[in-house]
């Protein structure tokens, strides 16, 4: 799994700190649309926009997963011969 295999590269730290940030944006969207307060800015006039952060959650996951499954198709492929 591709799991198993982040943890046995190495990439178990960037992993767990990548899906902590991307928890942290989610939960700071959810704030901000079921209250329509922003969390961290405020400024007189100034309305948050947490379809904003919606569109760019959808770019990077879209983005993130192309580059992941550009990556596993460019990897040479096992093969068996069965006889």
């Amino acid at each position: 799994s591709a799991g198993r295999d982040a943890r046995r590269d190495g990439d178990g730290p960037a992993r767990l700190v990548a899906t902590a940030l991307f928890a942290g944006l989610l939960a700071k969207t959810a704030w901000e649309l079921a209250t329509g307060d922003a969390l961290f800015a405020t400024a007189d006039g100034w309305l948050p926009l947490p379809a904003a952060h919606i569109a760019g959650i959808a770019v990077g996951g879209a983005i993130a997963w192309t580059a992941g499954h550009l990556s596993r198709l460019s990897q040479p492929r096992e093969r068996t011969c069965h006889a």
